[in-house]
């Protein structure tokens, strides 16, 4: 077996082989694949049971490159998976993952092209389901930016121009409004707490933005009767503040009646009026109520809010509404959607209401994306670039190919086709004065901006001002990453790196000391087979929500993004499998 091919391609080949099986779903700390005989395979639980049990554990006639390990790091007997696999004829379709149901997507908010001479173009795009609601990351090779001059993908043959990397953009902001129900009903029936565990669930699953430079401005409104809806907590990215003035509503009193559509109408104004630093945004509201509105004039105020409603389609408005005086579908219409209404039958199901949103919220802030491309062509008045997307359908849309595209024109009086004056990466992220379509030009020269600059510059890997800070991990002084310090890597069954093996194995321990040494030769002399660290470490590389994308590691071997854990593994992947304490070769 090629190592390398192995983990360039894992994460697909590995899906698609029970992708045919079976539909996966998440909870804070599982995803679980369930078959239709009723087996499931738990990322993040036991040893998992699988329908086709060779295909997971092979047998001992299965051909081996490097043996697993056990407990102390000795070699044990193969786990390859069999010909089985292979033999049932399953494609390379992904698996539905972490909770995903959509079977339509568009590209929308398209920003640019905007023309960076002297050969460069900006394209900024979003892309959800056709409801408005958030799909997975995709992958750049389900992404294709054509040179419809020629009809061909930019950055293909000698002189196609090049493309960046599929990344988040830099001028980009996120703002969250907790509006929350204060009013006698919440206290009689004890909800109060809850309430305030779930707001602070919501804070930690959407504390870890796309980009450590991207900002969660977060702020907190209450109600109760009418002269009693108060913003308590200004906007604010500073989550230890945000904490800390949840705690104190602990100790409140009782604010009084409900004043429902007062409260909703005051918050979207005070949402959608809150100066953003950057020129794109992304704006959510999470509104918990247990009552009805109950300060009069309920026809009027109804209609009136969802005028306001309509007025703001730019928001995503979400709501949730536990059993009590209210009427489930007057809180669900204040909602973007009716899936973005969450019905809660008791208080114990609140905190997962908030959790379940976060993560709704998490894919969201994910679907925003900017790429630089620099085009070879010159001559003319006006050419065109397409933006195509392509990939697979999730939950109820599983096994449906989705596509959506745009074509954009763009003016050619500026550019020069000077190729070897244009870096894709500065096209995408160098912070530029444009307008009108044109932005300034960029300095012909060979060393990109330095490092440090807050971007990451042709032929860097990293950069401290813009990685931020991330438990154990630096970004050393040459802008390529130090690893030195992580202590574990996930990698419980479906979240090995092997295309072949499910769990941990030598594989997955040498490829933690390739990026540990950050030497490619590098293999693992003996590691040790844990459960997940309540610490940092390398994350299970389907990129969980609220993991920092650190993108490819080519010069490892590693052309699949890895991605990190700031915070717990233990608490956002699940007392899954770990590989730790390992010895490297160097």
């Amino acid at each position: 077996m090629n190592t390398m091919t192995t983990v360039n391609q894992h994460k697909f080949s590995k899906l698609g082989r029970v992708g045919r099986v079976g539909l996966c779903t998440a909870s804070l700390v599982a995803l679980a694949c369930v078959y239709p005989d009723g087996l499931a395979l738990d990322i993040s639980g036991d040893t998992a049971e699988a329908p086709f049990p060779d295909a997971v554990s092979g047998s001992e006639d299965d051909e081996t490159d490097a043996g697993s390990m056990d407990e102390a790091g000795s070699e044990s007997g193969p786990e390859h998976a069999s010909s089985q696999a292979e033999a049932i004829g399953f494609t390379g379709e992904p698996e539905s993952l972490l909770g995903f149901d959509y079977d339509c997507i568009k590209i929308d908010r398209v920003n640019g092209p905007l023309v960076v001479p002297p050969s460069g173009i900006r394209i900024g795009f979003r892309i959800l389901d056709c409801e408005n609601r958030p799909i997975r990351q995709l992958r750049a090779d389900e992404l294709r930016f054509v040179n419809d001059e020629k009809g061909e993908i930019f950055g293909e043959g000698l002189e196609g121009g090049s493309v960046s990397d599929l990344a988040p953009p830099s001028d980009y902001s996120l703002h969250s409004l907790l509006v929350l129900d204060l009013s006698d009903s919440i206290f009689l029936s004890g909800a109060l707490d809850t309430m305030i565990d779930g707001a602070l669930e919501y804070l930690r699953g959407v504390e870890t933005t796309p980009l450590p430079t991207i900002q969660h401005e977060v702020g907190i409104m209450v109600f109760g009767r009418p002269d009693a809806i108060e913003l308590v907590q200004p906007f604010t990215s500073d989550f230890s503040v945000l904490r800390s003035h949840l705690e104190l509503l602990r100790d409140a009193e009782s604010r009084g009646s409900t004043d429902l559509y007062g409260a909703y109408m005051h918050s979207l104004d005070v949402l959608a009026s809150r100066p953003s630093p950057q020129p794109l945004d992304e704006r959510f509201m999470v509104l918990f109520t247990d009552g009805t509105h109950e300060a009069g004039a309920e026809d009027m105020m109804h209609a009136e809010a969802l005028d306001a409603k309509f007025g703001a389609e730019e928001l995503h408005l979400f709501t949730i509404g536990v059993d009590g005086n209210y009427d489930p579908e007057r809180i669900s219409e204040l909602a973007s959607s009716d899936q973005q209404f969450v019905h809660v039958v008791d208080t114990e199901e609140i905190v997962q209401a908030f959790d379940d949103i976060a993560r709704l919220v998490d894919g969201i802030s994910r679907s925003n994306y900017v790429v630089g491309i620099c085009t070879p062509l010159a001559l003319g008045d006006e050419a065109s670039a397409s933006v195509e997307a392509e990939t697979w359908g999730q939950g109820s849309g599983k096994g449906q190919r989705l596509e959506a595209g745009v074509t954009l024109p763009y003016p050619l009086d500026h550019l020069t086709g000077d190729l070897a004056c244009c870096s894709p990466q500065d096209v995408a992220h160098v912070e530029l004065s444009c307008a009108d379509q044109l932005c300034e030009e960029l300095e012909c020269q060979t060393d990109w901006g330095s490092c440090g600059n807050g971007y990451v510059d042709a032929g860097e890997v990293c950069d401290p001002g813009d990685l931020g800070p991330l438990p154990d991990l630096e970004c050393g002084e040459t802008c390529e990453f130090d690893f030195s310090n992580v202590r574990q890597l996930y990698c419980h069954d479906l979240c090995s790196w092997s295309d072949q093996d499910f769990g941990c194995t030598q594989i997955d321990a040498d490829i933690f000391c390739r990026i540990k040494t950050g030497n490619e030769e590098s293999r693992a002399i003996s590691w040790t087979r844990e459960t997940a660290l309540d610490a940092p470490g390398l994350a299970c590389p389907f990129g969980i929500p609220g993991t920092v994308d650190l993108g490819p590691m080519p010069d490892l071997g590693l052309s699949e993004h890895v991605f990190y854990e700031p915070g717990s593994m233990l608490d956002t992947h699940g007392p899954g499998t770990v590989i730790t304490e390992v010895e490297c070769s160097q």
